[in-house]
Parts: C-alpha cells; sequence; structure tokens
C-alpha cells in the first residue's frame, strides 16, 4: 500500500472465491482444476499433530499436507520447508545450456523459463499472504531472528528463506526496518547477514552471492535516492571488491453500508450494458447546492466528466488505505479514526455522495424535472461502471435506494424502459445475496487484464468481518494460532494492494476548476428525516409503501462491517 515498497500486479484473485473459499496458496488446488466426480464426497481426515508446536491436515487427496496452525516459529518453519524452487531451474543458470536450447529447441527453452516464472509467482503469493498479517503475532526483529536462525541451521531452506526475504524487504522495508526501530539496528543486522551470506559455499561448492547481490539490489532500488543509505549498503556488504556489484544511484453514520442494490421499482430483466441517456447528458453541481452560502458558482457539468472527477477523488482516497488499518476490524473500534482514518474517510465520503444524491432528487417540486435527475443519477452510475468505478457506483445505487426516493413510485412510474433496464443491470451487477458472485467474476476479470478499477470498499470490510468471526486461536491448543485466518485475511488485504497499485487511470485528468473540485470534495445532503419531509412534500403522505425491500437488508453493514 501507499509508502510500503514494491507491491506484486500478479492477479491476486487466482484461486480466491471470497470467503470460505477451499482455495488455500498452498494447496493443488490453486493452480490445478479440481476434477468432478458423481461419486459421494469423502469427508477430510481429521486433523492430527505432528509434534506439539504444530497441527496439520491431510487434503482431500490424501496426498498433501495443508497447515491448520501452530505457533508462530513453527509457521514460519512450515512455510520455509515448502517453499521450493522449481525442479529444473538450475538448468537457467546454465549457459551452454540456455545457447544450445535457444538454437536448437527455443520453444522448449521459452516454456521451461515460464514454468520456472509460475513457480517463483506462487512461491511469492503464498509468502506475501502470510508477510501481510505477520506482525499480529511476532515483531519484526523476531521475525527476521528465525530466518537468520533457519539460514544458518538448514541449508536446504536457503532457498526460501531468501525468496521470504526478498517478499518482505520489497513489501516493507521501511516500516518494518526503519520505523519500527528508529535506531536502525535492524537494518544494520540485516545487511551483515547480506554480506555473510555472500561468503557461504554450500556443500556442492555453490555460493549465494547472486542471491546477496540480488538482496541489495531490492534495497538499493526501495531506497533510490537516499544516498546515505546507500553507501552504507554498499560498504556494509561487499566485504571485499570482488563482491562489489558497480551499481550506480543514478540508474459518520452506519448508512454506509446500506447500499443493497433493491430487486425493485418495477424493474424487468434486461442487460447491463445500455448505455443509459443521450449522449453529453449534463448534470448541474454548485449554485448552493449543498452549500448554503452559495460560494460555489452553479454549472452544468457532463455527466461523462462528472463520473471521472468523482473515480479520481476517490482513487486517492483508496490508494493512502495501509493494511493496518483492516486488520482486527480497527474501522469499527473506538479509536477508529487513529487506527483506520483512511477507511473511515472512505466510509464517510460513502455516505455523502449517497445522501447528496437522494437530496437532489427529493428537494426538486417538479415531477418532470425529478425524473430528469433520476434518469441523470442512473447513467452517472453506469459511468462508473464503464470506469470500472464500483465504489462510486454503490454511492450512487444507494443514493437511489434511500426510502425517501424509493418511495416516490410516480417518479419511478415516469422512467422509460432504456433507463429501467440500465438500473436492472447495474443492480444485477452488484448483488449481493450470492456473496457478490457477479462483481467478483468482474473483478477477477479485470485484475487479469490489469485494468485500472477502484473496487468497492464495503465487500472487502464484509469479508474480513465474516473471517474475524473465526477464532484467532486454535481450539485444541489456545496456543497454536489459526494459519487459516491468517491466510484469509492476506489475501483480501493482497487483492485491495493489487489494485491499489495496477489502477492509475493514466487517460483521466483532473478538472481545472478548484472550485468544481472543492464542491465535488464536499458533498453535503439533507439528514434522513429531512430527507423524509422532502419526500412527502413531493409525493404523497406517509401511508404510501416503497415499491419494495428497504435498501440495506443485505449489504455489507448486515455483517458488521460498517463504521
Amino acid at each position: 500500500m501507499s509508502g510500503e515498497g514494491e507491491v506484486s500486479t500478479n492477479n491476486p484473485l487466482q484461486g480466491r472465491g471470497g470467503v470460505g473459499s477451499p482455495n488455500s496458496p498452498l494447496s493443488p488446488s490453486t493452480s490445478k482444476g479440481r476434477t468432478q466426480s458423481n461419486k459421494k464426497t469423502k469427508k477430510p481426515k481429521p486433523s492430527y499433530k505432528k509434534g506439539k508446536d504444530i497441527i496439520v491436515e491431510e487434503d482431500e487427496n490424501g496426498q498433501n499436507e495443508v497447515l491448520k496452525g501452530g505457533t508462530i516459529e513453527s509457521i514460519i518453519e512450515w512455510l520455509l520447508e515448502h517453499i521450493e524452487p522449481h525442479p529444473d531451474s538450475h538448468l537457467l543458470e546454465d549457459e551452454n545450456y540456455i545457447a544450445s536450447q535457444s538454437q536448437t529447441n527455443p520453444g522448449e527453452l521459452m516454456e521451461l523459463q515460464k514454468r520456472v516464472r509460475e513457480r517463483e509467482t506462487e512461491n511469492q503469493n503464498t509468502l506475501s499472504v502470510f508477510i501481510i498479517s505477520y506482525r499480529q503475532f511476532v515483531s519484526p526483529t523476531r521475525f527476521f531472528q528465525i530466518l537468520e536462525d533457519r539460514w544458518k541451521s538448514h541449508p536446504s531452506s536457503r532457498y526460501a528463506v531468501v525468496s521470504m526475504l526478498s517478499v518482505w524487504l520489497s513489501k516493507y522495508l521501511n516500516r518494518d526496518f526503519f520505523f519500527h526501530d528508529k535506531g536502525n539496528r535492524l537494518f544494520d543486522q540485516l545487511l551483515e547477514f547480506i554480506g555473510n551470506m555472500a561468503e557461504v559455499s554450500d556443500s556442492d561448492g555453490s555460493n549465494h552471492r547472486v542471491d546477496a547481490n540480488r538482496l541489495k539490489l531490492l534495497i538499493l532500488r526501495t531506497k533510490l535516492g537516499n544516498n546515505q543509505f546507500n553507501h552504507r549498503i554498499l560498504a556494509k556488504t561487499d566485504k571485499d571488491s570482488e563482491m562489489g556489484m558497480g551499481l550506480s544511484t543514478q540508474s459518520t453514520s452506519n448508512n454506509l453500508t446500506s447500499a443493497v442494490p433493491a430487486s425493485n421499482v418495477g424493474l424487468t430483466a434486461s442487460s447491463a450494458n445500455s448505455a443509459g441517456g443521450p449522449s453529453g447528458m449534463m448534470l448541474g453541481v454548485g449554485g448552493g447546492d449543498g452549500d448554503p452560502r452559495g460560494r460555489i458558482a452553479y454549472c452544468e457539468m457532463p455527466l461523462v466528466e462528472l463520473a471521472e472527477q468523482l473515480t479520481l477523488i476517490e482513487l486517492d482516497m483508496f490508494k493512502v488505505i495501509r493494511e493496518r488499518e483492516f486488520l482486527n476490524l480497527n474501522w469499527k473500534k473506538p479509536e477508529k479514526k487513529r487506527h483506520s482514518k483512511h477507511i473511515v474517510k472512505m466510509v464517510d465520503r460513502f455516505n455523502k455522495v449517497s445522501f447528496w444524491v437522494g437530496t437532489r432528487i427529493v428537494r426538486e417540486k417538479d415531477i418532470k424535472k425529478r425524473t430528469s435527475l433520476l434518469k441523470r443519477f442512473i447513467i452517472l452510475a453506469d459511468k462508473c461502471r464503464e470506469l470500472n468505478n464500483f465504489n462510486t457506483l454503490m454511492e450512487v445505487l444507494a443514493g437511489l435506494n434511500l426510502h425517501p426516493v424509493q418511495r416516490l413510485k410516480q417518479t419511478w412510474a415516469n422512467l422509460s424502459d432504456k433507463y429501467i433496464s440500465t438500473m436492472q443491470g447495474l443492480e444485477q451487477l452488484m448483488e449481493s445475496k450470492k456473496n457478490y458472485t457477479m462483481y467478483r467474476e468482474k473483478l477477477h476479470y479485470l485484475a487479469e487484464n490489469k485494468e485500472s478499477t477502484l473496487p468497492y470498499l464495503g465487500v472487502y470490510l464484509r469479508d474480513l468481518t465474516f473471517i474475524e468471526e473465526n477464532t484467532t486461536f486454535l481450539k485444541e491448543q489456545n496456543t497454536l494460532i489459526n494459519y487459516e485466518k491468517i491466510q484469509l485475511i492476506g489475501q483480501v488485504i493482497r487483492e485491495v494492494q493489487y489494485f491499489q497499485k495496477v489502477s492509475d487511470y493514466k487517460n483521466l485528468r483532473a478538472s481545472d476548476q478548484p472550485p468544481t473540485i472543492k464542491y465535488l470534495k464536499k458533498l453535503k445532503g439533507l439528514k434522513e428525516d429531512m430527507l423524509d419531509a422532502k419526500s412527502l412534500e413531493c409525493e404523497g403522505s406517509r401511508s404510501v409503501a416503497p415499491p419494495g425491500p428497504t435498501a440495506g437488508a443485505a449489504g455489507p453493514n448486515a455483517a458488521g462491517s460498517g463504521v
């Protein structure tokens, strides 16, 4: 996340089917499809203890061990035992083999390179999921000590130790080696370890200079521009001139999540691909709306531009969320503004936008103008969908599904089939009842294609709330950590980090009108009781029932993920 080093751009949704998915980073089902069978599924074998500090379970085929839990030390050691390079990866270090294959069989060489990369990616994903949340159970200093001891005592695990260090440093070098230890003692220990690594030779005569240089390069890349630290890295780790790399440093309320699309307003089955309205349709902004003093001049903004500006505003908010804000349900606790301030800001933003939408509609007394506003907000939501901005899309849908808006039966009845169809498609896409199946499938596709995406934050908060219902420590032994819980939390946070990394929206440009941007950042709406009153002024009495189930019946707030 922001300021925490590099994040892998490998698709984190691969093999992740939401909360409760059977896939595990160390399970064969992550990379291989499961065969279907009509036979009755065998019950998994009961857990069995492997030593006093760890619990593993055989997978459904009885061929592989699946880690269930253990002490933090045993979990780290178990991971290191199961991180192995591709068995033929050594061939890619053989210059004669590469030269020969390049001439005689380049296709086979390319296939080998692909298989080696896939194994490395699988290893990195497994380690990344663990490293994201390890600090809940062990300090960086102790974690490093475990890795260093493992390197010295288990030569067979040295590849795994380097792999884990690489993932750790690429993600959290600043956080864990500088901010955690203001005296930089841990960083000095790291440099000394890398220097000693280059001098070690294994029983087969191979040395680890390449590994040491790779770690130094990773640190230099992360700290590029800080000449003081670059000098320390080269000076401290280079035991003699031979080992020098010759590197140059020049190179508010709980309504947040009341946004459950309701399958109401008499909608019929349709496609979500409707363009929804004439090209270039505008929406008025400013002019005292949400700004009683009228300090921002009224203007008409094309809906496409409005969707783009809202996307850029919320993208900036999304990208600064740090992984620690997602841990331990921090966004729901009394000190949420200190521990999860960026999540809280996005939650507040969600409420502001949805109440702004509702306010704009119910304040319009003329039914024709009110119907026109409904159309424009439906189109705005669809433009957000086209931009892969699912967070603002849900905010607008939340506003349209507020009870004071939903009860305006005469206004909804004036919509043509085209707008009804568009609304129906958007609600189907973001349907929550089946664990957001369509939405998750769409995210998977976007991740595969590395498209800029602003995901709906509420789904992540909902997932993490369900995950936190699992016990942190196994019932069998209250001192053994539930590793499956660590995995699930790590997978969710890693997905957030992925979209923070790949979503740049390079084709969008921020408005050059500061007052307009200020207005869009500080959207204001009426309070709930005032919305009700204005709605009643528009149409009828309180006896008029809403056309369907109230919004929020099964949204993230139902899982307790609202602020």
